[in-house]
């Protein structure tokens, strides 16, 4: 932001990127103006379990490797009809799941918003 010259800015997040907007929001306050969450994580203990473990060092390695099988997974799991969850879909998840650093910013969105 001070690169920008912006002096402070309005945050919208959803889900993941809800958690990360709250995090920025919690560490540099002076720096938001407005801060709007949809769905965000990291408000409470209703994060999946599977997820929560993800977190923990070592084991996050093992589910930071996606499979196609394992995304059309999750897809399905966050919508309400899952007969929506095109194959398009998928493979667009999948092919940013797998770009470099993708699992390592996965993770460390993770970290900062649930834990064990």
């Amino acid at each position: 932001m001070k690169a920008l010259d912006i002096s402070k800015a309005s945050l919208i997040g959803a889900s993941a990127g809800g958690g990360a907007a709250l995090t920025f929001a919690l560490s540099f306050p002076k720096f938001v103006d407005r801060l709007i969450l949809v769905g965000s994580a990291g408000l409470g203990k209703e994060i999946n379990f599977l997820l929560r473990i993800a977190t923990l060092p070592g084991l996050g390695r093992l589910f930071s490797s996606p499979s196609k099988s394992g995304v059309a997974m999750l897809c399905k799991q966050t919508v309400y009809d899952s007969n929506f969850v095109a194959d398009e879909i998928v493979e667009e998840f999948y092919h940013m799941a797998t770009l470099p650093g993708a699992a390592e910013a996965i993770l460390n969105v993770g970290r900062s918003n649930f834990n064990l």
